[in-house]
């Protein structure tokens, strides 16, 4: 005997995300997403950012806390290249954008011309 049936219904709706070509990583389209402007020049950059933990708590800890994370250098592109700690990882920034670059042109999304400026 049915004492109870329940049923589920599942609506399928779609919504949509900007993958970052180098990472993977998405973000949702809105009407309002914008790229923004690029205020650095990409060659000067800081690709490598080195921070300092300070003292307290830590992230998300209620409590004192003087420092916390802070930003003590950047490297931009070439100085990353030149740094034998972070040369193979910038390497790979390098070649995932010769990738794009190349991947865009098969496509012939892009020119030569509009590379070269």
């Amino acid at each position: 005997m049915v004492i109870g049936t329940q049923i589920a219904l599942f609506i399928m709706s779609e919504f949509y995300q900007l993958a970052c070509i180098f990472c993977g990583r998405n973000r949702p389209l809105t009407s309002e997403f914008r790229l923004g402007e690029l205020t650095i020049p990409p060659a000067e950059y800081g690709i490598i950012t080195v921070r300092q933990v300070g003292a307290g708590p830590g992230r998300g800890h209620v409590g004192e806390s003087t420092d916390g994370l802070r930003t003590i250098d950047r490297l931009n592109i070439s100085e990353a290249m030149a740094d034998g700690k972070f040369s193979d990882i910038s390497g790979q920034v390098k070649d995932r954008l010769l990738a794009i670059i190349r991947s865009y042109l098969e496509a012939g999304v892009i020119s030569l011309e509009e590379i070269t400026g």
